[in-house]
C-alpha cells in the first residue's frame, strides 16, 4: 500500500452487539484502535477468521506511532493483549476474552499479521441482520479519540443509537468502562464522563446529552440516562474536518493517515448535495 491505509469505504467495524454492550474490557486506546482496524479488515463473504496482515507503516498510522518503534510496540501489545484478557458473561455463558489468537513481525516483508481469537467469531463473522443485533460505523469516527474511555462509550452509544435514549445503572457501567475504583459519581463525572462524552460530541457522528438520576433515602446517583442522536450531515461533516484536524495535530502522526477519509466523506458531501431542493418562486 505504500504507506497509504486503504480507503474509508472499505474500513467499517462491525461487531455483534452482545460483544459490545455486555463485554468488558481495559484496552488502552492504541489496542482498542489496533483492535477496531483489525476487524474492518474481515470481509463480509468470511466464513472463518483469515491471517490479517497489515504494513508496519499502516499499523503506526493507525496508532500514532512512530514508525522507527512499530515493531517494539507491536510486540508489547500483543503482550498486553493476553495479561488483559478477562471472563466476560454473555448470556449464559463465560468467555475469556482475548482479542488474538496468534500474532506475527515480518520486518523482511515490513509487515505484521494477526489471527483473531476464534472464540470471537460468532460476534464478528456473519452478523448481518435484524437492527439492534450488531453495530457498523465508519472507523474514522474513533482514530481522532484520545482516551480509552471515548472509544469503548462511542461504541456504547452507537449501539444503542436506534432506541434514541438509554438507561445505564451506574455500578453496570462502571463495570463495562472498567472503572469500578471510582466509587461516587461525582469522581466518574469529572474524570470519565465528562472528557469522553465531549469528545465524542466533537469528533464523531453522534450527538450525546445525559443526566443523572437519584434515588433512595441517601439521594445518590443511581442511574445515568444518556440521550443519543445520529448527527445531520453537515454535523457529521464538521466533525469529521475536526478528526482530520486532530490527526494531522498529532506530533507522532505518521503523514498519510488522512488518506482513509477521502472517500465516505466525499459521496456524502455529493449525496447531500444532490438532495437539495430549491423553492419555488
Amino acid at each position: 500500500m505504500g504507506g497509504k491505509l486503504q480507503k474509508a469505504h472499505d474500513m467499517c467495524v462491525i461487531k455483534e452487539n452482545d460483544l459490545i454492550q455486555c463485554a468488558s474490557y481495559d484496552l488502552t486506546t492504541i489496542e482498542q484502535k489496533m483492535f477496531c482496524y483489525v476487524i474492518s479488515k474481515i470481509k463480509p463473504t468470511d466464513k472463518e477468521f483469515q491471517r490479517y496482515e497489515i504494513s508496519a507503516l499502516e499499523f503506526a498510522e493507525i496508532c500514532g506511532i512512530n514508525k522507527k518503534n512499530v515493531y517494539r510496540e507491536f510486540k508489547k501489545m500483543a503482550l498486553d493483549f493476553n495479561t488483559k484478557a478477562r471472563w466476560i458473561k454473555i448470556g449464559n455463558s463465560e468467555i475469556l476474552f482475548s482479542p488474538f489468537a496468534e500474532a506475527e513481525c515480518n520486518q523482511k516483508r515490513g509487515s505484521i499479521s494477526v489471527i483473531l481469537n476464534s472464540r470471537l467469531k460468532k460476534y464478528l463473522i456473519d452478523i448481518g441482520g435484524v437492527q439492534g443485533r450488531y453495530t457498523k460505523y465508519e472507523l474514522w469516527n474513533i482514530l481522532s479519540l484520545k482516551t480509552k474511555h471515548s472509544i469503548r462509550l462511542y461504541e456504547l452509544f452507537k449501539s444503542y443509537s436506534y432506541q434514541f435514549e438509554k438507561d445505564f445503572d451506574i455500578d453496570e457501567l462502571k463495570g463495562l468502562l472498567c472503572v469500578e475504583n471510582y466509587k461516587n459519581y461525582s469522581e466518574l463525572n469529572r474524570c470519565v464522563l465528562t472528557k469522553a462524552v465531549k469528545e465524542i460530541n466533537l469528533c464523531t457522528d453522534l450527538e450525546v446529552s445525559y443526566t443523572a438520576k437519584k434515588e433512595g433515602k441517601e439521594h445518590k446517583v443511581k442511574k445515568i440516562t444518556f440521550k443519543i442522536q445520529k448527527k445531520e450531515i453537515d454535523e457529521k461533516i464538521t466533525a469529521f474536518c475536526e478528526s482530520i484536524d486532530r490527526i494531522n495535530k498529532k506530533k507522532k502522526q505518521v503523514k498519510g493517515q488522512v488518506s482513509i477519509f477521502d472517500y465516505e466523506m466525499e459521496k456524502e458531501i455529493k449525496c447531500a448535495d444532490e438532495v437539495k431542493v430549491t423553492p419555488a418562486d
